[in-house]
């Protein structure tokens, strides 16, 4: 696909045009192109291979989701200008672009292997992404014009504003400066994974990894907090890695980045049952002890302990929570981020069971999937409120749900008439309990999920009985009980200090 692409682009009256119509349009124009025309051959092909990418994707991982691939069009972006394309036009490589596209993946999954902690690997890689777009006044000086006639090479008349210097200086710096990079990463990384694998003993001397499902997400920063002090009270090193976005992609990148460089354990919140099999279990082939936290996978026998939430119970105390709400009758809905997530399906389950069993008089209208995202929640809401205008309650099945179910009803003036039980306790959820957005919230304990799988690790390391499945309590949280002192372990933390 490489080869087609830049044979196309450099040899053919097609990839000429391309450049003139980037370069300065008005001066195709005037020679014969019928710009407009080949811009949408342009967008066409584009398009078509950006489907095929998808498909490429769906056959590689084996599941999606509908906010898959959310950040991708960011990330061609910053491939393309870290490639050498001038943001302006007229010219780029597709060698250049191919190189730009793993410049980031490498620094990060080199930074994972050194354990620099997420928040600075982004800090990193965003900074080095963007650097060459800050010179974007070099790009406008340094754009050369393509002669697009047949067996045209000079100069074309270039658009106001530029000048024939040739060349990307900047681009070229940043190019020489990357791989630079990889060569210093690649050699550091060798010696830490040289190290780590003779790495034996006492616990004392062991290391245990955390990577979560979205690094950002308060249940996986307390979760976090929860295992990196405990690992402290029992001498073991630890470090934390994950995704930014709840991405199949993103945290088989992870995956494979911290199996490089061999820690003796993993606790992992796996995104997606199936798609993540194959990568953890390459970890424990290479003797890396792993501990399934929150999520979970198909495959039984993968991963010493399982340790997660009562999500069927979490469901059921929903359900409860609706009824006691809506006076035990009426129509509700649920919003979940996807059908795939073995956590939120289980909830959704018992949610169904205890309302079934208990309540028949609350109908369940419509399950529908808005994505991980506040705004696809937000957006659902005033079509499940036309859909059924008898709507009494609406039941999240998680946190990124919960807030844009808030915002959604607050834009459709039913805030407070509609009463919303909401999975998760993070600062925004609980700050929307207090307000009356919200009506309730159901919440887990993730701070002692990350204790608990620490101790198993340790217990796997010392040769003493592990656990294979732990199942943790949760809670209802109302505006009557939000502040008592026995609610306080429920509430999630946005770092590790608070």
């Amino acid at each position: 696909m490489v080869v087609a692409a830049a044979l196309a682009l450099n040899t053919t009256r097609f990839g000429r045009y391309t450049r003139a119509a980037g370069s300065n349009e008005e001066a195709a124009n005037r020679v014969g192109i019928r710009v407009d025309r080949h811009l949408i051959k342009v967008y066409a092909l584009s398009g078509l291979l950006s489907g095929l990418a998808g498909v490429l994707n769906l056959a590689h991982y084996s599941s999606t989701t509908l906010t898959s691939g959310a950040q991708d069009n960011l990330n061609a972006i910053a491939a393309v200008v870290l490639g050498g394309t001038s943001l302006f036009g007229g010219y780029g490589t597709v060698v250049g672009t191919v190189i730009g596209v793993f410049i980031p993946a490498v620094l990060q999954s080199g930074f994972t292997i050194l354990q620099v902690q997420s928040f600075w690997q982004t800090v990193a890689v965003g900074g080095y992404s963007s650097w060459p777009s800050t010179s974007i006044s070099s790009d406008a000086a340094d754009a050369t014009t393509v002669d697009p006639r047949p067996g045209g090479a000079g100069p074309f008349p270039p658009a106001a504003g530029r000048s024939h210097q040739g060349g990307t200086p900047m681009h070229t710096k940043a190019l020489t400066v990357g791989a630079a990079a990889l060569l210093v990463l690649a050699a550091v990384s060798g010696c830490s994974s040289a190290s780590g694998s003779g790495s034996g003993g006492k616990a004392s001397a062991k290391s245990i990894t955390f990577i979560a499902g979205k690094t950002g997400d308060p249940f996986y920063i307390t979760m976090k907090c929860g295992a990196q002090a405990e690992s402290g009270k029992l001498g073991v090193k630890f470090s934390a890695t994950g995704s930014v976005d709840w991405s199949v992609p993103e945290e088989v990148s992870s995956v494979s980045s911290v199996t490089a460089y061999h820690p003796d354990g993993v606790l992992i919140a796996p995104v997606d049952p199936n798609s993540l099999e194959g990568p953890i279990r390459t970890m424990e082939g290479n003797g890396t002890k792993v501990a399934i936290v929150d999520t979970t996978l198909t495959d039984p026998t993968i991963g010493i302990t399982r340790i997660s939430s009562n999500n069927v119970q979490g469901g059921q105390k929903a359900a409860d929570a609706m009824a006691q709400l809506v006076g035990s009758k009426g129509e509700v809905v649920v919003l979940t981020p996807d059908l795939t997530t073995t956590t939120t399906n289980a909830r959704i389950q018992g949610f169904k069971q205890e309302l079934a069993a208990k309540f028949p008089g609350i109908r369940i209208d419509d399950v529908r999937q808005v994505g991980d995202t506040a705004q696809g929640a937000a957006s659902a809401v005033g079509d499940e409120l036309s859909a059924h205008p008898g709507l009494v309650g609406i039941f999240t099945a998680n946190s990124e749900t919960g807030e844009g179910v808030s915002t959604g009803l607050k834009d459709a003036g039913k805030q407070g008439r509609i009463k919303v039980v909401s999975f998760d306790a993070g600062p925004e959820q609980v700050s929307a309990l207090k307000s009356g957005a919200v009506d309730a919230l159901i919440s887990q304990d993730p701070y002692g999920i990350g204790q608990q799988a620490v101790d198993q690790l340790v217990n796997s390391f010392d040769g003493k009985p592990v656990n294979g499945s732990i199942q943790t309590d949760l809670t209802i949280i109302t505006r009557q009980n939000v502040d008592s002192p026995g609610v306080a372990r429920f509430l999630y933390q946005t770092d590790c200090g608070s």
